[in-house]
């Protein structure tokens, strides 16, 4: 069996246990057919919330995003604009560049 391609994904973000809708977009696939990574930010996201993201791919032959089976990943906690690293340096300098070093913050989880 072939499948076809994917041409695109829509990202939903819902409030998890709701039907509340916090983001629907479509994304597109990367135009590398050899990438495997896409990509999606979701933005605007409430510090405290749980978030449910589900997403769907769709071909040229499928209509809608509903006739496809999609991916969910449920109760994500969402817990705020993470604290800035720490310890940010130049470790070296060129005529046309620098090399910047720095820590993540101790809060982040390694």
């Amino acid at each position: 069996v072939t499948s076809e391609p994917v041409i695109s994904y829509l990202v939903q973000a819902k409030v998890a246990g709701t039907e509340e809708e916090h983001a629907n977009m479509e994304v597109p696939q990367p135009s590398d057919p050899a990438e495997v990574t896409v990509t999606a930010a979701v933005l605007g996201l409430t510090d405290g919330l749980n978030y449910d993201f589900i997403v769907t791919p769709r071909t040229l032959h499928i209509a809608a995003y509903s006739l496809a089976p999609p991916s969910f990943v449920r109760n994500i906690s969402f817990m705020g604009v993470p604290q800035p690293p720490t310890g940010l340096r130049v470790t070296f300098v060129t005529s046309d560049s620098v090399a910047l070093e720095w820590e993540r913050h101790p809060s982040w989880p390694p």
